[in-house]
This record gives structure tokens, C-alpha cells and sequence, in this order.
């Protein structure tokens, strides 16, 4: 089949494919550097965190925190009510004595787990379902939302606990292995939210990794786990942004000025602490919706999945050179605002 195009249409097009070609040699070129990544530290005295980077990254946010005599640090991060991130080896323990009367008595009785995981085919998470100490099946799950059940031959009056025991997590070329786990089923009733019913125990159950799920967001994750570390409680402020799946960064960017201009707060520099390829994105998010009157850094922490000059790091890159023209055009209010 051949078209024929107007004069005009046909010059359009070509310089269209033009432009798109330029940009793919200009992404390539950028993979094979730092361009992204690079951090650009300023004298600052507040430090944010951004809550969604992962434990070992929030060490290294820690080390800066410890090495510099930041006077706020403000961990940032969407409502996360609806999932339990279950990012390290360890057992989401479920207390369920006295919680189970309106489940009635079935025969047998039969629990589910509401769960999806982060990444998919034999990279997906897996984990263990026990009841009291007693572990019924293990499953590895989709990244779809699926209920994963189990049977308990017994009366629900028996059960004390019910602890989801995540028994593969891993890093490497193919992501960050990590569990999401919404609730638990009983009898097709009774519904039991992971918030402010559950507490994860990072490695054994021991109580010496514990962390209490009665908070919200990332922001609040995050918060604990510099807290945890050794952070001073009256320093680390956690600035929850809204529940959102679109502009997420933006959101957080948002609910940050919101709380900088409502404390009053003074900063004569700002340092953000983000992750590999996503950091240059994030510090022009700041810079354009803060505005030119307030200095800001970046600290890009490692991230060994954009590192490199393979497919896997031209495609991330491509992304987030994708995601800095999608963020210029929509920042355009902010800087005439």
C-alpha cells in the first residue's frame, strides 16, 4: 500500500523522524554516562529522603545524615495503606487471637491471603503461609492481586497467629524482588487488613527487627527506618504526599512545599537523597516547583540496576529522559506561577 502525503505533511514527518532519532542517539550516549546519576551536593541544611528508596539505600541516606549537620531531615512518600511492603526475608506475623468470631465455623475453614508480587516469572516472590506454628503451603506469586488460600482442619478458636513467612527475596540484573500483602480472608467474611494488624520481623522472629504497621505512607516508613538507625526522632519529620498512581514524584514534591511553607521553616540549601537514573528527574521536579529562591542538591546513592551500557540500562535511561520531557511540559504552570 502507498500514501501519498501533501508536500508539507511529507516534511513534517521527516523532521518528526528526525527529532525521534536524534533523541534515541542522544539516550544511548547518555546510558554510557553518568549524566543521570551524577549527585550535586550543595551546603545544605535540610535533607530529603525520598521514602520509596530501599533498605540499603536508606543506610547510605542514614551515613549522610550522620555525617553532616543537617537541622531537618523530611522523609517523603505516597499513602501506602492499601499494601504492606514486605522487602526483606522475614515473617508479617498476623495476631488473631479474639479477632475471628465473625468468620463463623466452617468445616474445613479456610483463610486467604491477598498478595501480588513486584516482579514476575521466576524472578516472583514466594512465601510460606503458618498457621500458629504450624506452616500449611508455600506459593509464589503473580503480579496480579490474587488470593492465595489455605485450610485449617481445626476451630477457628484455636488459631492465635497467622504469619506470612517471605522466603526469597533477592537484588540483581532482574530488580528488586519484594511481596505486597493486602489482607486476609476468613470464610469469605471476615476481611483483616495488614494496617494496625500485623507487624513485620525482618530475618528471625525475635522482635530485634520489628517494625508495627500503624502508619500510612512511605514517608513514615522511612522515617522509622533512619529512627531505627539511629536518627534523631526530633529531627526526621515525615511528610506524607497523597495517594496517587500518576505523578508520583510530583505528588511527594508537592506535599513537601505544602509543609516548607506552612512551618515557615528557612533553609539556606536543600539536599534531595535519591537513587541511580531517577535522581536527575527528581532534583528538576524540586528545582521547578520550589522555585530559583531556594538552592537545590542532589545525592544520586548507587543503584546497580542502571549501571552499565546494556540493554537493560539504555531502556531505564530511555525511560527517565522520557519522564524529564513528560515533567518539563507539565511544570510549566509552576514556573510561570
Amino acid at each position: 500500500m502507498q500514501f501519498n502525503f501533501p508536500g508539507r505533511i511529507r516534511v513534517i514527518i521527516a523532521v518528526l523522524i528526525i527529532v525521534f532519532v536524534a533523541f534515541l542517539i542522544l539516550v544511548f550516549q547518555l546510558s554510557r554516562s553518568d549524566y543521570f546519576s551524577r549527585s550535586e551536593r550543595i551546603d545544605a541544611d535540610i535533607l530529603v529522603v525520598e521514602g520509596w528508596l530501599p533498605d540499603t539505600a536508606l543506610d547510605l541516606a542514614y551515613d549522610e545524615y550522620g555525617r553532616n549537620n543537617y537541622k531537618y531531615v523530611v522523609t517523603t512518600g505516597l499513602s501506602t495503606q492499601e499494601y504492606c511492603l514486605v522487602s526483606m526475608d522475614g515473617y508479617l506475623i498476623f495476631d488473631l487471637k479474639n479477632k475471628l468470631k465473625e468468620a463463623g465455623e466452617d468445616s474445613p475453614n479456610t483463610i486467604e491471603v491477598t498478595a501480588y508480587s513486584e516482579l514476575d516469572g521466576k524472578d516472583r516472590a514466594c512465601f510460606s503461609i503458618w498457621v500458629n506454628d504450624s506452616i500449611l503451603q508455600g506459593f509464589c506469586a503473580g503480579r496480579k492481586e490474587k488470593k492465595y488460600g489455605v485450610t485449617w482442619q481445626a476451630g477457628l478458636e484455636e488459631i492465635d497467629s497467622l504469619m506470612i513467612q517471605f522466603t526469597n527475596d533477592a537484588m540483581g540484573d532482574f530488580g528488586d524482588r519484594n511481596l505486597f500483602v493486602k489482607e486476609l480472608t476468613v470464610n469469605k467474611k471476615l476481611v483483616i487488613p495488614f494496617q494496625k494488624n500485623s507487624k513485620y520481623d525482618i530475618g528471625a522472629i525475635d522482635g530485634q527487627h520489628r517494625f508495627i504497621y500503624d502508619y500510612n505512607s512511605l514517608a513514615e516508613t522511612a522515617r522509622k527506618e533512619l529512627i531505627r538507625a539511629g536518627a534523631d526522632s526530633l529531627k526526621v519529620i515525615a511528610v506524607p504526599g497523597g495517594k496517587t498512581t500518576v505523578n508520583q514524584t510530583l505528588a511527594s514534591v508537592l506535599a513537601f512545599r505544602k509543609w516548607f511553607k506552612d512551618t515557615g521553616v528557612t533553609a539556606q540549601g536543600i539536599n534531595i537523597v535519591s537513587l541511580g537514573a531517577h535522581s536527575r528527574r527528581t532534583a528538576m521536579i524540586y528545582k521547578k516547583v520550589l522555585g530559583r529562591d531556594i538552592k537545590i542538591g542532589i545525592i544520586s546513592l548507587p543503584d546497580k540496576f542502571t549501571t552499565g551500557s546494556g540493554k537493560r540500562n539504555f531502556l531505564k535511561t530511555l525511560r527517565e529522559a522520557a519522564g524529564i520531557v513528560y515533567y518539563w511540559i507539565i511544570l510549566i504552570p509552576y514556573q510561570l506561577s
